[in-house]
């Protein structure tokens, strides 16, 4: 073996052995920050190899581009969302929770909803997220399509108030008066949910069944 060949073999080990110390949930948890402190715009391969203080060719050891980057951010912080919900005693408190859950992590990071518009989540990450959410609802006393679509309302509750406070042609008297707080938030939450509690009651399985789930909505 070549003088030359053997003096960089071990240096490439080297290089390595010191980027295994990262690991790609490290990397997603400083992109995530990225995207706190500078937005969407600003969350590049370049940024992030910057702020990890790496190369940003190295970032593809872990990382293939930047559309796997952006899944992976929006695949991490909806899973933070879901899993930092306290034990609920009713699926109404759940789904109370969760509103909440999201929007906090929209209140760091206005730019979410655009980020949500960017991605292709593949099936596979897709399913497994659903399944997440299936598991947590699967304690409740509710049909678990009909609780699939209550929180899919509720996302597009949270998620369409964080568009409409932060779209770019938003007027200022618009966004003073339609930027919510938590309190806000919370009621808009509560009339949300109290409309799913009208609707199921009214296809409530009848009297002496109810240790079986409430019947599937259409």
């Amino acid at each position: 073996m070549p003088n030359d060949v053997r003096l960089l073999y071990p240096r490439q080990l080297s290089t390595r052995a010191q980027l295994l110390k990262l690991t790609k949930e490290k990397i997603v948890d400083e992109a995530i920050a990225l995207l706190h402190e500078r937005g969407l715009k600003q969350v590049t391969l370049r940024n992030l190899a910057d702020r990890v203080d790496m190369k940003a060719p190295s970032l593809f050891w872990y990382i293939k581009n930047k559309d796997e980057l952006l899944c992976l951010i929006d695949e991490t912080i909806f899973r933070q969302c879901v899993e930092s919900i306290p034990t609920c005693g009713t699926w109404q408190e759940w789904m109370h929770a969760y509103g909440i859950s999201i929007w906090e992590a929209q209140s760091k990071a206005p730019d979410i909803p655009n980020l949500i518009t960017q991605v292709n989540l593949s099936d596979q990450t897709r399913e497994t997220l659903f399944e997440l959410i299936r598991d947590k609802l699967s304690v409740f006393e509710l049909d678990i399509k009909t609780a699939m679509k209550i929180q899919a309302s509720v996302q597009a509750l949270i998620t369409g108030w964080t568009v409409l406070t932060n779209a770019r042609h938003a007027e200022r008297r618009l966004k003073k008066e339609f930027s919510p707080n938590k309190e806000d938030v919370s009621s808009a939450m509560d009339v949300l949910i109290s409309g799913w509690e009208t609707k199921i009651q009214h296809h409530q399985a009848p009297l002496g069944s109810q240790s079986k789930p409430i019947k599937q909505l259409a």
